[in-house]
């Protein structure tokens, strides 16, 4: 089993702690601006997952009244950023690429909002770009962290 090392530790918490830092100088959009690139930035998603949200019943799941969707945040903001690996034991034969590298913090977070606010669902939440910078800083930050070895004794 791995542990992270104190020092790695202290780093995820100073991150955690300092979320604001890491948030960016951006500009807060609107809803109505969220919701409009969000439908332009969608039609990539509905390649896979249906211009209703409706899936694909071999590789995509739906994206109405799913639970990834219409749960925490955090799930669905990783796996847009992340993506998703291709599991044995999933019924979908596919796995979800990672769209940091492809949108801007604008257009990943305008998507999320506007999934989680259309196609069949309605939580009424925004995400703005500075919650797409954050969650990527600490992904980074994690992903950085070396582990060390511990044995139970």
């Amino acid at each position: 089993m791995h542990y992270m090392n104190f020092n790695n530790v202290v780093l995820v918490i100073l991150l955690i702690i300092s979320f604001n830092l890491f948030a960016g100088e951006t500009t807060p959009l609107s809803r109505v601006e969220l919701m409009t690139l969000g439908e332009i930035t969608y039609k990539t998603c509905a390649v896979c997952h249906g211009m209703k949200g409706q899936g694909n019943q071999l590789f995509a799941p739906p994206l109405t009244n799913n639970s990834v969707v219409n749960g925490s945040i955090y799930p669905l903001i990783s796996a847009v950023i992340e993506g998703i690996a291709e599991s044995k034991y999933s019924q979908w034969q596919s796995y979800m690429p990672s769209w940091s590298e492809v949108f801007s913090n604008n257009e990943l977070a305008s998507v999320i909002t506007f999934i989680r606010n259309s196609l069949g669902n309605s939580l009424g939440d925004t995400i703005q770009p500075s919650n797409i910078n954050i969650a990527k800083n600490l992904y980074n930050a994690i992903r950085g962290a070396k582990l060390t070895g511990h044995k139970n004794t």
